[in-house]
């Protein structure tokens, strides 16, 4: 199975790494299960850092080491595709058009989200874009 985690979850777990919720569950599963492959392409990693740091909140409740070792994390167990020139526009924030784009380029089955814009439209090009409780469900039902 292949995934997209959108930065808004990971940055959720940033937020309570150690407390158990979904949002944990899912992200540690996806690091520690061989048949999931992340993909998580440069512009996502440079959206999490730069979320993190850009607002008060979260750089007052995320410590730099956590951010840090989170990213090396991702580098060590994720897939990070080449940079793709062209990205079509898909999405009401253009900002999140990459994800959608990766998403076709990678094959990637689940675009998993907390964006409501995004999750508004479901699927596209067979690519379907989910929340984090709606993934844990299909990890559940894989077990």
């Amino acid at each position: 199975m292949r995934i997209i985690l959108d930065a808004n979850i990971f940055i959720s777990y940033l937020l309570a790494p150690d407390k158990p919720r979904t949002i944990t569950e899912v992200v540690e599963h996806c690091f520690e299960n061989p048949a999931i492959e992340m993909v998580v392409p440069r512009q996502l990693l440079e959206e999490i850092s730069r979320t993190v740091r850009a607002k008060k909140y979260l750089r007052s409740n995320i410590h730099d080491e956590d951010l840090t070792e989170l990213l090396e994390a991702i580098e060590l167990v994720a897939l990070t595709p080449q940079m793709l020139d062209d990205i079509p526009r898909i999405f009401a924030d253009p900002n999140d058009d990459y994800l959608f784009a990766y998403a076709l380029v990678e094959e990637i089955d689940y675009l998993v989200t907390g964006d409501r814009l995004m999750l508004e439209l479901r699927n596209v090009e067979g690519v379907k874009i989910i929340e984090v409780t709606e993934f844990w469900q299909i990890l559940e039902l894989d077990r």
